[in-house]
């Protein structure tokens, strides 16, 4: 088992059933390890089956993701091998956990997916095309859930797929959430404030 406490609004966002997940939260509420605790999770409950990740490129997928999953799995015996070069982790289920970068669409391509997460997707560039030419069709065989994950950055692709989850026109399909720093109580709230000072309003 798991040794780790999600604090509430990780949990709300785990646990609920909509298939496309999309959440707006502030640096420092936790996403990156909300994101590879679902990435294990999905890798559990389906054995022989591929989860990724994928970051904006494949340098920050492992800078955010790599020592951290391998952290987390380190207390479990789930992990039969890893791979430094592919950055992907076996388990003895014959789930694979893997990092991808979005700036190589070609290796994005072909794959019969289990559960993608897409992190960081307001830096994601060309995302409409991405996501219609490239990953949707990853999700079709297993009918795939998805996290969309990000801290916001202006009025572009990522505001519109917030704007989606939030009208609920397609059911169980879209929803999404929005967390600020503060929603994180392992982060001292005096430790944001002085961050508020010294930041500019947009910034912060």
């Amino acid at each position: 088992m798991l040794d780790v406490k999600l604090h509430r609004g990780q949990y709300q966002v785990s646990e609920d059933t909509h298939r496309f997940k999309v959440i707006c939260a502030g640096r420092r509420w936790g996403k990156s390890v909300l994101s590879q605790l679902i990435a294990i999770k999905w890798a559990l409950s389906s054995p022989g089956g591929t989860v990724w990740i994928v970051s904006p490129t494949y340098r920050q997928g492992k800078q955010i993701h790599w020592q951290s999953l391998q952290h987390i799995l380190a207390k479990t015996d789930w992990v039969l091998k890893k791979n430094e070069v592919d950055l992907s982790i076996t388990l003895k289920n014959g789930s694979i956990i893997e990092l991808k970068g979005a700036e190589n669409p070609d290796a994005l391509r072909g794959v019969k997916l289990r559960g993608l997460i897409v992190d960081e997707i307001a830096s994601i560039r060309n995302w409409e095309w991405l996501w219609s030419e490239v990953l949707r069709a990853t999700l079709t065989d297993y009918q795939a859930p998805v996290l969309f994950i990000s801290t916001p950055k202006g009025y572009n692709h990522f505001y519109d797929l917030f704007q989606q989850g939030q009208t609920n026109e397609d059911g169980n399909l879209y929803k999404s959430w929005r967390f600020s720093s503060f929603d994180n109580p392992y982060i001292k709230d005096e430790e944001i404030n002085e961050a508020k000072k010294e930041l500019t309003e947009d910034t912060f």
